[in-house]
């Protein structure tokens, strides 16, 4: 699959933005407390003692007068005095230490004869006795260069209190923050863009190896509102194309698909379809239902199987009293009349339950008595539609591929691999069974869709729980 610019889904990366927008905000403290923390760890505090003095020049009688350009002149002169390393031997000296340990600078006052002497140190202590013993000794360098220089100290050094260099780095720990969010962002957003899921109807056309059927829009699933309780879960009812609550474009978009998918069949002379997905939660089972009841809707005799053996569903949909029911597995493990089987919904409509969970579901669905029941099936209905469970969790769908003379996949937006629906098509063929196409469930609002969405959402639980196991596990 070749991703372009034009692929970009900018729903489906804002929606994953929000999705991990917990990690995008840890990243950005860790930004800011790691930063906060280096700088906790490497500062050193400094403290600054200054003294600001004048330079003036002596005349012949001895008296000092001031003369805006020489004295510049021996500002600059003065400058370089104090920040000679003669000097800091001096210093080193007068205080007794071996070198001195501070920094010596000396700043000019633009325009004036004004020198600002500043001694920066580890320790006011030393800031100060560093200072002074400069004051002191600078005469003992500077009269090698010239003796018609004097200095007056025009303000004394003063004694450090507190630190000069800041300890505060709050602005850049915000932008370290910001940065380390920005990051993670963009690599949840490049994630998202390179992820080989079908996030629109154009990427669908361009990447999928076989015909769209047409696009469903996303709708949520109605259900009763009651507080949720230790025992006792809010239960929710399908999004059926019979209920008053289901919204319209959901209903006309699905009945127009299941017309297509009919005709395809009718003009094959098929009669066995079988319905399916790569992953689960794509909606699949659902869209079995209401392609069942749609085609029922024209008059024709239906009958709507649940063949998923690892997760049935179908007695959820229908919300089926499962106390007097006979199930599929059932009927394959013990000796029963077929015509006993089918559990009417409507005048056209009837459906086969199961409400257990098989480890060895292929081996059931492989059954000698299951090709026995299509065929008796067979010539009772007009239509046959095996609800098979996701490919990517059990082959049962293959089993199912030998009854069925024709299939369908539903894909549902961002869910699926692309390269993962695309060997599903070609499990079909490799049957030499018809693709009727893809179903593109669960579509939310797209400038690529075909319809105004709608919400949409039937989540079920885990199929890989309970997987491996060999003993039958009842829902």
């Amino acid at each position: 699959m070749n991703l372009t610019i034009s692929d970009i889904d900018f729903r489906s990366i804002f929606k994953d933005l929000l999705r991990n927008a917990l990690y995008i905000i840890l990243a950005a403290l860790i930004g800011f407390f790691a930063l906060s923390g280096y700088y906790a760890l490497t500062y050193k505090p400094e403290y600054t003692s200054t003294s600001v003095l004048a330079v003036s020049v002596k005349n012949n009688n001895g008296t000092a007068y001031s003369s805006l350009y020489l004295t510049k002149e021996m500002a600059g002169i003065f400058t370089e005095v104090f920040e000679s390393d003669a000097l800091k031997k001096r210093i080193a000296a007068d205080m007794g230490v071996s070198s001195v340990d501070g920094t010596i600078t000396v700043d000019i006052v633009e325009e004036t004869n004004l020198i600002t002497l500043k001694v920066v140190a580890d320790t006011p202590k030393n800031a100060y006795l560093i200072i002074n013993s400069a004051l002191r000794n600078y005469d003992t360098v500077s009269d090698y260069l010239f003796t018609n220089a004097n200095i007056d100290i025009l303000k004394n050094p003063s004694i450090p209190y507190s630190p000069s260099n800041s300890r505060s780095h709050r602005n850049q720990c915000i932008l370290a923050g910001i940065l380390a969010a920005f990051v993670v962002a963009a690599a949840v957003a490049l994630l998202s863009f390179l992820r080989p899921t079908v996030k629109n109807l154009r990427a669908a056309k361009k990447n999928l190896d076989g015909n769209v059927i047409g696009t469903i829009p996303y709708i949520k699933k109605s259900g009763h509102t009651f507080l949720r309780s230790k025992n006792k879960k809010v239960q929710k009812t399908a999004a059926l194309i019979t209920s008053f609550s289901t919204g319209m474009p959901f209903i006309e978009s699905t009945k127009r698909i299941s017309t297509i998918i009919r005709h395809t069949m009718q003009n094959n002379g098929d009669k066995i379809i079988v319905v399916t997905s790569v992953a689960e939660n794509e909606g699949k089972s659902t869209f079995a239902a209401n392609m069942a009841l749609s085609i029922a809707q024209k008059n024709f005799k239906v009958l709507l199987i649940d063949t998923d053996l690892k997760k049935p569903a179908m007695y959820k949909i229908f919300e089926q009293d499962t106390e007097n029911t006979v199930f599929l597995s059932d009927a394959i493990d013990n000796d029963i009349v077929f015509s006993d089987l089918p559990v009417k919904i409507n005048d056209n409509l009837s459906c086969v339950f199961q409400i257990k969970s098989f480890a060895d579901s292929f081996d059931k669905l492989s059954d000698p008595t299951l090709e026995k029941m299509m065929t008796y099936f067979r010539s009772n209905y007009d239509y046959i539609i095996l609800d098979s469970p996701p490919v990517c969790f059990a082959s049962d769908f293959e089993a199912l591929l030998k009854y069925a003379d024709t299939a369908t996949v539903v894909v549902r937006q961002d869910r699926a691999d692309i390269g993962s629906v695309n060997d599903v098509s070609d499990i079909i063929r490799k049957h030499k069974k018809v693709f009727a196409g893809y179903v593109l469930n669960s579509f939310k609002s797209s400038r690529y869709s075909e319809l105004n969405q709608y919400n949409y959402n039937y989540k079920y639980r885990n199929y890989a729980y309970g997987y491996g196991k060999s003993e039958v596990r009842k829902k």
